[in-house]
């Protein structure tokens, strides 16, 4: 979740500090953004958490559902901004959605002996 608030987030940033330009006042206006503070919060929060689980957590399915939020973008992006969604994007979502549930199932759900140490 913090992934697609913080890819949410770089967008309005990106947005409200058109026109691009290779300038100082160009990167002025990035860091002057409201929305950039939520990107630096998210990306703190998001490692936290992910080293966290890291301890609790088998890597294979972890890995998988941490970059599950290509999917939770692509519906942010329809719901907030309108993007159209492409055939390409559902058959892709609902492969990552898939993987990650086979992971799910088929990996073990006990932390190695070495884990937490």
């Amino acid at each position: 979740m913090a992934d697609t608030v913080q890819q949410i987030a770089f967008k309005l940033t990106a947005d409200d500090a058109l026109p691009v330009e290779a300038s100082l006042a160009y990167v002025t206006r990035l860091i002057s953004e409201p929305s950039s503070l939520l990107i630096v919060a998210t990306a703190l929060a998001w490692l936290l958490i992910y080293t966290s689980l890291l301890r609790i957590a088998p890597v294979g399915p972890l890995f998988a559902a941490a970059h599950g939020y290509i999917v939770t973008v692509i519906l942010a992006s329809a719901l907030i901004f309108g993007e159209t969604i492409s055939g390409f994007e559902i058959i892709g979502s609902i492969l990552i959605v898939s993987g990650i549930v086979i992971l799910a199932l088929t990996e073990g759900g006990t932390p190695s002996k070495n884990m937490g140490t």
